[in-house]
């Protein structure tokens, strides 16, 4: 049996807030977003995965798709991902080709997490009922 050292590797994780009280506009949080993801692949992290949020200020990044397809333009070797993608807010299809699209002009790099989400402001806004996040409803 050959057993190999293994080799730690880190990533991170932004669900990517903003405050629309604070000093700094959404465009510029995109900016900073992008600047991390650039600063992360200079210095070897494994990947960098933004949340998908709708409908509050506690994530600003609707479409990750398009934001990491910015990123993947100003880097070159680290792993671009979304944790996750809200499938009952998109047709799976649809999430396919995009996630595609990325991994085309990425070269290979992205991580496609995808879920059925949880905040209930957000069913509301796509006007979509519990049910339809295929997790069974609390009894």
């Amino acid at each position: 049996m050959t057993v190999r050292s293994g080799l730690v590797r880190f990533s991170i994780f932004s669900v990517t807030d903003h405050y629309p009280d604070g000093a700094t506009s959404v465009a510029d949080r995109y900016a900073q977003l992008l600047d991390e993801i650039a600063l992360a692949d200079d210095l070897g992290y494994a990947a960098f995965f933004l949340a998908e949020h709708h409908f509050h200020e506690y994530g600003v990044v609707p479409s990750p798709a398009t934001l990491l397809a910015a990123a993947a333009t100003r880097t070159s070797r680290i792993g671009l991902g979304v944790a996750v993608s809200v499938l009952p807010f998109h047709h799976p299809l649809l999430v396919a080709e995009e996630y595609a699209v990325l991994d085309q002009l990425s070269g290979g790099r992205v991580v496609l997490g995808v879920g059925s989400g949880y905040l209930q402001h957000e069913f509301d806004g796509f006007d979509l009922g519990p049910w339809e996040s295929g997790v069974p409803a609390e009894t």
